[in-house]
């Protein structure tokens, strides 16, 4: 549901932007007395800008794949402590907040990955999961963030 009303806002809203930043930049538009009343172009820039922002996460989800680069360190670091078993709880790593910690078993007889739950999908916990072998992605909807770490939902 969600997406059938986001989509047309979101294309009406870039269409939007479009027609008003190639009016701003118009020297007739410049030359309104209205231009000059509300400002300069600038504003509709940086809005323009924002919602191409914005809409680029559609395509990409490089708002997390970035958080994720970011607390990468501690994530190792948190992996290493469970394997040592000194992981306890939930705990702050890195930008994220890890709720638990568990094995992912396949039927296959393949090692268990480890996974961080740091939220929720609608139904399904999400985070990520460190998977030892090379080039095995998960089974489960998971997207590869780093060399053998990757995002998932249960």
């Amino acid at each position: 549901m969600v997406g059938l009303i986001g989509v047309p806002l979101w294309l009406g809203l870039v269409c939007m932007s479009f027609v008003r930043l190639a009016a701003c930049c118009s020297a007739e538009a410049r030359a309104r007395p209205e231009y000059q009343r509300y400002g300069s172009g600038r504003r509709w820039i940086v809005v323009f800008s924002c919602v191409l922002l914005l809409s680029s996460t559609f395509l990409h989800p490089w708002p997390m794949m970035l958080r994720f680069r970011l607390s990468q360190g501690e994530f190792d670091t948190a992996l290493q402590d469970y394997q040592t078993g000194k992981f306890s709880g939930s705990r702050r790593v890195g930008l994220y907040y890890v709720w638990r910690v568990h094995e992912l078993t396949y039927l296959n007889g393949r090692p268990p990955s480890i996974g961080f739950v740091t939220g929720s999908s609608f139904a399904d916990p999400v985070g990520f999961a460190y998977d030892p072998l090379p080039h095995h992605p998960l089974g489960y909807n998971a997207r590869r963030v780093a060399p053998s770490w990757y995002s998932y939902e249960d």
